[in-house]
């Protein structure tokens, strides 16, 4: 089975990289980036999703059986946000579409929690509640979802994986405990004095990145064409209990929290039901906030450096 990783070097990417180079079997892992860089867990070609010319004859060449579409993400402004979701998904599929293949390979979107906004009167959120993103991130990955799952109606094999909070090894400071870890880090460097944070006093759903590469896997292998999966715990998590947690895990005595209790955009609850992915998968989360925390931590150690120099 050949498996093609579409941002094979951001967070994601790369941890379902590893994943993929694990699983039992024999698969055949390339990854797809702007630009090779230094050795990795799968093929790389360089591609850029923009280039349709390239990224026809990449597919054409390696006749991927799985896409996982990990390209993306929170990217600076709004122009480029839209752009590294909507546009690079948009040229992705049209070059699929006119391929005109027997088959269409299974082709794996990442959605995000985002979507849905504020949702009330649920203590879970299901997958046909009412999208209606606050933010213009969540807003571009609806408008990816849509164009999906338009996608998938016109006979591709499309399927969407709604994800909710991510943590563990290497999470970027683009994503809330990302950055909780990068500050925790850098006051025990020195660097800074303080944790300065949003309002914390919305839940929200956790899953560390390794148990969210496995729920990927296990839909690819068994989700329904045209479908939305969250993929989340359903476990309701306080933020500022998770930052509290984190925090008993540094290596200073005593670290203090500013946090804008004004700022009401993000107090709102967000915790998803994975019923629906539990009907077509036996996948649940694995590794315990507890460990998925330190694991976060103590990436962010290997990559802050230290004044001396070591991590």
């Amino acid at each position: 089975m050949t498996i093609l990783i579409c941002g094979i070097h951001g967070f994601l990417g790369r941890a379902m990289g590893d994943y993929a180079r694990r699983v039992k079997g024999k698969h055949f892992v390339y990854g797809l980036a702007r630009k090779k860089a230094g050795p990795g867990n799968a093929r790389i070609i360089e591609c850029d999703l923009n280039q349709s010319g390239r990224l026809r004859k990449v597919l054409r060449d390696i006749k991927p059986d799985i896409i996982f579409h990990l390209a993306g993400g929170r990217c600076g402004g709004g122009q480029e946000t839209f752009d590294a979701n909507f546009t690079s998904t948009k040229n992705l599929l049209e070059t699929i579409h006119g391929l005109n293949v027997p088959r269409s390979p299974k082709i794996i979107i990442p959605g995000s929690a985002g979507e849905y906004g504020h949702v009330r009167g649920k203590r879970l959120i299901m997958e046909d509640c009412r999208a209606a993103p606050l933010s213009w991130y969540g807003f571009v990955k609806l408008l990816q979802t849509e164009l999906g799952l338009l996608y998938a109606r016109r006979g591709l094999d499309v399927v969407v994986a709604r994800l909710f909070n991510l943590c563990g090894a290497y999470t970027p400071p683009s994503l809330a405990i990302g950055a909780f870890a990068q500050q925790i880090v850098a006051i025990e460097r020195g660097a800074q004095p303080v944790i300065r944070t949003k309002n914390l006093g919305g839940k929200r759903d956790v899953c560390d990145v390794e148990d969210v590469c496995r729920g990927l896997w296990a839909i690819a292998q068994t989700g329904r064409t045209g479908e939305v999966y969250n993929l989340c715990s359903g476990r309701p998590v306080v933020f500022r209990q998770l930052l509290k947690e984190m925090i008993s895990y540094a290596r200073v005595k005593s670290i203090r929290v500013e946090e804008d209790k004004q700022d009401l955009s993000s107090s709102f609850d967000a915790v998803g039901s994975n019923s629906k992915l539990k009907k077509i998968t036996s996948w649940s989360p694995r590794i315990s906030l507890e460990q998925s925390l330190k694991n976060t931590l103590e990436s962010c150690r290997m990559v802050f450096p230290s004044p001396g120099g070591r991590g």
